[in-house]
Formats: C-alpha cells, sequence, structure tokens
C-alpha cells in the first residue's frame, strides 16, 4: 500500500510539474509573438514614416524586449527624426 501511495504521488508531482512547463511555455510563446509583432509593426512604421531604417537601428529592433518596442511605438508620433525614436 506504501509503495502504491508514493507511486501515485511521484506521478501526481510529475504531472504538476508537466503542467508548470507546458503554462510555462505557453506563456513564453505568447510573450515571443506579442515581441515579434510589435517588432514588426515598429519596423514598418519606421520605414513609412522614415524612409530606410539603418542597420544599427535594425539591430536594436531584433534585440529589443516588448517593453521598449512599446515605448518606440509610442515616442514614434511624437518624434521628428529616427533617433528621437530610440533616445
Amino acid at each position: 500500500m506504501l509503495v502504491e501511495t508514493i507511486k501515485e504521488s511521484q506521478q501526481q508531482y510529475r504531472q504538476a510539474g508537466l503542467s508548470q512547463g507546458v503554462a510555462r511555455q505557453w506563456q513564453q510563446g505568447v510573450e515571443k509573438g506579442a515581441t515579434d509583432v510589435a517588432r514588426s509593426i515598429l519596423q514598418r512604421q519606421l520605414q513609412r514614416r522614415f524612409g530606410h531604417v539603418p542597420p544599427h537601428i535594425e539591430e536594436q529592433l531584433n534585440e529589443a524586449r516588448l517593453d521598449e518596442l512599446d515605448q518606440w511605438i509610442d515616442r514614434l508620433f511624437d518624434s521628428l527624426t529616427i533617433g528621437e525614436v530610440f533616445r
């Protein structure tokens, strides 16, 4: 009986760990998707507003976190130059 209880407990812990792992992966996927969309929108808007986007700005966009991209998207509308977006 004790062996069965231990095996059941082990199985429950594995399932709980698996569920947490799946939830974590799902959350990471959602965040990556949101970051990719924000990056794409900002890049498109920069091209429309300022023309050519310099390579160093492209690199900055590719390395940016979602919160940075959000800030730059907000600044885009108030900036007169592409440099002001990334100040």
